[in-house]
């Protein structure tokens, strides 16, 4: 998923939850700046959640103005739910997304 233009001091956060079965997820994160051809991994996150365990992730912007966030989460069931926020360097949400704004699919 993408989340729109990204500034110096903006906060993402990606709040994931397990459904009924423990597994292992996979989380990365990056600031993407196509202009400067220059993507910034912020998050690279191995987490082990039990059934109905929920974490928080955040990274702050400490590159500058870029295009945008890229969240990659890996999973082994789809019984997840997450959602992704940035939040300006004053306070101010200025994105909000969760699980149905990202492509799904399996690796088969």
């Amino acid at each position: 998923a993408t989340s729109p233009a990204t500034h110096a001091g903006d906060e993402y956060r990606l709040v994931v939850t397990n459904g009924e079965t423990p597994q292992t997820v996979y989380v990365r994160v990056m600031i993407m700046d196509h202009r400067n051809h220059r993507n910034i991994v912020v998050l690279r996150q191995r987490l082990e959640l039990a059934a109905g365990e929920q974490r928080v992730l955040t990274a702050v912007n400490d590159y500058g103005t870029a295009n945008h966030f890229q969240t990659a989460i890996g999973s082994e069931t789809t019984d997840l739910s997450f959602e992704v926020s940035l939040t300006a360097s004053d306070g101010t949400q200025t994105a909000w997304f969760n699980e149905r704004a990202f492509i799904r699919r399996d690796r088969n």
